[in-house]
């Protein structure tokens, strides 16, 4: 019984630590949800005593134990407002306040470190304004090297890949972003059939270019389906629908692992020479972010 009350007590002084830090929580998929019951890992964000106005984000799985350190530079986004950026400058408001979060991007900049539950050192990865640029290195679970790599712009310039032995094997890509299941021409083809040009669109002949994104899963379910960029409200809820119809996609995948990434996908709507029907001949290649 006294161990039961003493685990009790741990777990309370752990909530109200957590709790008191502007602490984000989130599920196994990596999306954010409200509380700590049904989290896989919490974050935290401080101020970088090194790099003054910037910030370290802690991840931590729901054991406690760190999962992630990275450093941060913060910087405001396209067409933030002028009056939040003084208020912000001036420090008359902080970065962690949400008025002023919102409009804030986030860039890995420096060393980020990730580890293995086990305490092991998963991966140490060097960043310059939010891009992996540098050096690259990633752990086995048991400790051995597992890839070696000089990135430039993201780019692989030269690179080593180890079994967990530690012998050096085949080189294989360490990122391949997500695919409709048969690729970019099965893609267009699948926007073409599907899309409905909309109604008022055609009539006040509006035309352009929808930027949608979501999420690509893990499993290679599509969510979080979001407009970037909206020519019309008909047109941004017709590239929902017809992403909402897509069947599941080839993941992502990251040393050989599937991953989430969030994916960017412009869809055109052009009218036809008689105005009646209309080309829905969907995008460009989309462009991928992994995180």
């Amino acid at each position: 019984m006294k161990k039961n009350t003493n685990l009790m007590v741990l777990l309370l002084f752990m909530a109200v630590a957590v709790h008191g830090q502007d602490t984000l929580f989130f599920d196994a998929n990596n999306k954010k949800i409200e509380t700590m019951e049904y989290a896989s890992t919490y974050r935290i964000s401080i101020p970088d005593t090194i790099c003054k106005g910037d910030v370290i984000e802690i991840t931590y799985f729901k054991s406690g134990k760190i999962k992630s350190h990275q450093p941060m530079i913060l910087q405001f986004k396209k067409n933030t407002d002028k009056a939040i950026i003084e208020l912000y400058t001036s420090g008359k408001v902080a970065w962690k306040d949400p008025s002023i979060e919102k409009h804030i991007e986030r860039l890995k900049d420096g060393i980020c470190k990730e580890w293995y539950e086990n305490g092991q050192l998963h991966k140490e990865v060097e960043y310059k304004e939010g891009k992996m640029n540098g050096s690259y290195t990633s752990y086995w679970e048991n400790g051995q090297i597992k890839r070696k790599e000089y990135l430039g712009s993201e780019k692989s310039i030269e690179g080593k890949c180890f079994d967990q032995e530690g012998k050096e094997i085949k080189h294989t890509p360490m990122e391949q972003m997500p695919e409709f299941p048969g690729g970019i021409e099965i893609l267009l083809s699948f926007l073409s059939h599907n899309i409905r040009y909309p109604v008022p669109m055609m009539e006040n002949k509006i035309q352009g270019k929808v930027i949608a994104q979501f999420i690509v899963r893990k499993d290679g379910s599509l969510s979080d389906i979001k407009i970037l960029r909206s020519i019309h409200p008909e047109g941004d809820r017709e590239a929902i629908r017809v992403i909402s119809m897509m069947p599941k996609w080839k993941p992502g995948i990251q040393e050989d692992e599937p991953v989430s990434v969030k994916y960017t996908l412009p869809i055109k709507f052009t009218l036809t020479v008689d105005n009646i029907n209309a080309d829905p001949f969907a995008t460009q290649k989309g462009n991928s972010q992994s995180f």
